[in-house]
C-alpha cells in the first residue's frame, strides 16, 4: 500500500491553486455612482501579502486617484481597502496586482465604474448597445403618466369644468408617473442592463440622478393636488399651478437626455429639448382629457381654445423636434444607417399621422363640431397615435445617438504565419467602450475559412492596466468582434490577437495603438515629463550614437487596412541596405545608391546626401516632449523599460509623431520601437546591435 502511495504522489497531479482571484468589489464592476467613493474595496479567494498586492485606481486622463497606499483589513486578510482621492464625474479604472500568502502566485486584474450621470440609468452608453427595455417602458408610462395630469390642469385653465372621468384620469397618470419612477430603483437593481450584475435596493437608490429624486417629490405633489381637487374645486389660478407642477416633473426628465450629455452648447440643447418635451406633453394631455370625456368634447368654448392652442403647440413642438435631431444627427444618412436615426424615423412618421388626424379635428371643431361620434373615433386615434409617438421617443431617449462620421475607426493589418495577415479594426478610436473587430485573411487579402475562435488581450503600456481575456463573436463577412472592449484611459495600448481553428494554422500578432489615436479621434494634452522616464531616454540616445551597425525589422500601417515589412541593416558610418516584402531591394553606400524591383536589374546613381548612420537618428526624435514611464516587459531575453513619448513636427523633416521605446534595462539598447503618426503606424525590431555585418555593392549595376 505504501508503494501504491508512492506511485500516486509521484504521477497524480497536484490540485490546481486557485490564486488570488477578485471575488467582489465595492464599487461593483460597471456600476454607476452617484457621487465618488472615498475608497474601493476588493474581496479575493486567499489572504493577501500586504506588502506585495497593491492596487491604484485611474481616470480616463490617466491621472491616479488612489493615495498611493492599499491597507489588508486585520479581520479579513483576503480584503483589500484603496483610500481615494476626491472622484469628479468620470469613468475609473482599478488595476490590482496580487500575491497570495496561501500559494505565492501573483494576480493582475482590472474593473472600472462611473461616478456622475451623463445619460439616464438603464440608458446605453455606446451606439452598438442596447438600452434597458424595462427601464424604457417605465419612462413610457412616466410620461404618459405626466401627460394625462397636465391635461387635467390645462382644460381647467381652459374653462372646462371637472368631471368624474377626467379626475379619474389625472388621478391614475399621476399615481402612474409616480409608480413607474419609484419601480425604476428596483428594475435596476434586479435587471440591469448591460449584463451588469444585480446591485441592491440601497445601492441601485444612491446612484440615482438628482434630476429623478426632484421628479418623484413633484409626482407626489401632483397627485396630492388631484386627490384635493376631489373635495375642494381648484381655481383657474390652482390649475395655472398644477400645470407649473408638471413642467418642472418634465423638465428633470431634460437634465439626464442626450441634451444634458453634449460637451459644446449644452444649455441651448437642453432648452430646446426642454421646449419640445413640455409641448408635446401638454399636447398630448389635452388630446387624453377629450379622448376619454364626452362631456368635454360637448363642451363648446373650451375644446375650440384648446383647438387654437394645439394649433400653436404643433409648430412648436415640430420644430424644436427637428432642431434636436439636428444637433444630434452627424449626418443625414444616420437617418437610416443608425438605430437612432430608424427609432427617430418610426417616431417621426406617428407624428406625421398625428399631424394629419390633428388637422382633420380642427376642421370638424371650426363647423361646430357636428356628427359627435365620428369627431370621437377620430380624436381617439389621434389619442392613439400620440400615445404610440411617446414610446417611440421614449426608446430614443435610451437610445445612444451615433458617432459622428469624422470619427473614422482605425484599421491596422498585422503579418501572420504562413503568408496571412490579420486586421484589427477599434471603432471608435477613443476613450471609452469599443468596438474591437479581428479576422484572418490569406495571400489574396481574402478572409481565411475555419476560425472557431478570435481572443483579445488587451493591456496599457504606461500603466498596469491588464483587461481579461476576451472571445469575439463571429459575423456573416468572416469578422470577430467585440462589441464593447472598455479601453477607458487614455495613452498606449497593445492588443493581442489570436486566430484558432481545428483546419487551420493558429495565427497571433500584437497591434500597438493610441486611445485616442491623434489623427482620427483628435490627441488630448500631453502629460509632464517624469525625470526617471527622461534619463532613460537620455541613455538610450547615447547609446544609438554609439552604435557601430544593427538591423530592424519595420512593419509599417497605413491606418486604413493596408501594410508593408521592410528588412533594414546599417553599418557605420555610411551604409544602409533594406529590402522589402514585395522583393523591392536598396543599397547605399556613402554617396553612391543601387536599386532594384521585383524581377529587373539593379541600376545605379548619385545620391545627394550620403547615408548617415548612427548620425542622423537622434534627430528623429529631438525635442521630445511627455516623456513617460512605463512598465517593464522582457523583450529578446533582455527586460525592457518601457518609456513613451511626443516629438514635434519639424517643417520639410518630419511630421508630429507619437513614440513607446522598450530600453533595455542592462544595454540601454532601443530593443522595439512602436509610432504613431498622421496615417502612419509603424513597429519596428531592432536586433543584432553592434554585431559584425557587411554591406557590399551587387556584383552588378548600370550606371
Amino acid at each position: 500500500m505504501l508503494f501504491l502511495w508512492c506511485v500516486a504522489t509521484i504521477w497524480l497531479p497536484a490540485p490546481a491553486s486557485a490564486h488570488a482571484l477578485l471575488v467582489r468589489s465595492t464599487p461593483l464592476d460597471g456600476s454607476i455612482q452617484a457621487t465618488g467613493p472615498t475608497a474601493v474595496s476588493l474581496w479575493f479567494s486567499e489572504h493577501l501579502d500586504a506588502v506585495q498586492s497593491t492596487a491604484e485606481v485611474y481616470d480616463a486622463s490617466r491621472t491616479r486617484y488612489d493615495s498611493g497606499t492599499v491597507t489588508i483589513d486585520h479581520a479579513d486578510p483576503a480584503h483589500m481597502i484603496v483610500p481615494l482621492k476626491h472622484l469628479p464625474d468620470g469613468t475609473y479604472t482599478v488595476a490590482w496586482r496580487t500575491v497570495s500568502l496561501d500559494d505565492g502566485h501573483t494576480v493582475e486584474g482590472t474593473f472600472t465604474f462611473r461616478v456622475g450621470h451623463a445619460r439616464f440609468p438603464g440608458a446605453a452608453p455606446t451606439e452598438n448597445q442596447s438600452p434597458a427595455l424595462p427601464a424604457v417602458g417605465l419612462r413610457w408610462l412616466g410620461i404618459l403618466g405626466l401627460a394625462a395630469t397636465a391635461g387635467w390642469f390645462l382644460m381647467g385653465v381652459l374653462g372646462a369644468a371637472g368631471d368624474g372621468r377626467r379626475t379619474r384620469l389625472a388621478l391614475v397618470g399621476a399615481g402612474v408617473a409616480l409608480l413607474a419612477d419609484l419601480a425604476l430603483v428596483p428594475v435596476l437593481a434586479y435587471l440591469p442592463a448591460l449584463a451588469l450584475p444585480p446591485e441592491t435596493i440601497g445601492a441601485t437608490l444612491a446612484t440615482m440622478p438628482s434630476g429623478w429624486t426632484a421628479r418623484v417629490v413633484l409626482e407626489v405633489l401632483l397627485l396630492v393636488a388631484v386627490a384635493w381637487s376631489v373635495r375642494l374645486h381648484l381655481t383657474r389660478a390652482g390649475h395655472v399651478a398644477g400645470l407649473i407642477l408638471v413642467a418642472l416633473a418634465v423638465l428633470t426628465l431634460t437634465l439626464t437626455s442626450h441634451a444634458a450629455a453634449r460637451t459644446t452648447a449644452e444649455l441651448p440643447a437642453m432648452v430646446t429639448n426642454a421646449l419640445h418635451v413640455d409641448t408635446v406633453v401638454f399636447w398630448i394631455g389635452g388630446l387624453l382629457q377629450l379622448a376619454v370625456s364626452a362631456t368635454l368634447r360637448r363642451s363648446g368654448e373650451p375644446v375650440r381654445r384648446f383647438s387654437r392652442l394645439a394649433t400653436a403647440l404643433a409648430p412648436i413642438a415640430l420644430v424644436t423636434g427637428a432642431l434636436n435631431a439636428g444637433v444630434t444627427l452627424p449626418s443625414l444618412a444616420s437617418l437610416w444607417q443608425s438605430t437612432y436615426g430608424r427609432v427617430l424615423l418610426v417616431k417621426s412618421l406617428l407624428v406625421v399621422v398625428v399631424l394629419g388626424l390633428a388637422w382633420f379635428n380642427r376642421q370638424r371643431v371650426r363647423t361646430g363640431l357636428q356628427r359627435m361620434r365620428r369627431f370621437a373615433f377620430s380624436l381617439r386615434g389621434e389619442a392613439v397615435f400620440a400615445v404610440g409617438t411617446i414610446l417611440a421617443a421614449s426608446l430614443l431617449a435610451f437610445t445612444a445617438p451615433p458617432v459622428p462620421s469624422s470619427r473614422q475607426p482605425l484599421q491596422l493589418r498585422a503579418s501572420a504565419a504562413g503568408n496571412r495577415a490579420i486586421h484589427l479594426v477599434v471603432n471608435p478610436p477613443d476613450v471609452g467602450n469599443d468596438l474591437v473587430q479581428a479576422w484572418l485573411t490569406n495571400a489574396d487579402d481574402q478572409p481565411v475559412a475555419g476560425v472557431d475562435a478570435v481572443q483579445f488581450s488587451f493591456s496599457m503600456l504606461e500603466q498596469p492596466v491588464d483587461l481579461p481575456v476576451m472571445t469575439a463573436t463571429p459575423g456573416a463577412d468572416g469578422r470577430w468582434s467585440l462589441p464593447s472592449a472598455p479601453l477607458t484611459v487614455q495613452g498606449w495600448w497593445s492588443a493581442d490577437v489570436q486566430v484558432t481553428g481545428r483546419t487551420i494554422q493558429p495565427a497571433e500578432t500584437t497591434f500597438y495603438f493610441l486611445v485616442p489615436d491623434p489623427t482620427l479621434a483628435g490627441a488630448t494634452q500631453e502629460p509632464p515629463t517624469d525625470q526617471r522616464a527622461l534619463d532613460v531616454f537620455k541613455g538610450a540616445i547615447k547609446r544609438i550614437t554609439e552604435l557601430k551597425s544593427m538591423r530592424s525589422v519595420e512593419a509599417l500601417s497605413d491606418g486604413v487596412g493596408n501594410s508593408v515589412v521592410t528588412n533594414y541593416t546599417f553599418v557605420a558610418p555610411d551604409k544602409l541596405q533594406y529590402t522589402t516584402a514585395a522583393g523591392d531591394e536598396s543599397i547605399s553606400i556613402g554617396s553612391v545608391q543601387y536599386d532594384r524591383h521585383t524581377g529587373s536589374d539593379w541600376t545605379r546613381q548619385t545620391r545627394d546626401q550620403p547615408a548617415s548612420f548612427p548620425a542622423a537618428l537622434p534627430g528623429y526624435y529631438s525635442g521630445a516632449t511627455a516623456i513617460v514611464l512605463g512598465r517593464t516587459q522582457v523583450v529578446d531575453g533582455e527586460p525592457c523599460q518601457i518609456i513613451t513619448f511626443a516629438v514635434p513636427a519639424l517643417a520639410g523633416e518630419r511630421d508630429e509623431a507619437r513614440y513607446a521605446w522598450w530600453v533595455g534595462v542592462n544595454s540601454h539598447l532601443v530593443r522595439r520601437e512602436a509610432m504613431v503618426a498622421r496615417y502612419h503606424y509603424m513597429l519596428t525590431r531592432y536586433l543584432d546591435q553592434d554585431a559584425p555585418l557587411q554591406i557590399l555593392p551587387p556584383t552588378s549595376a548600370s550606371h
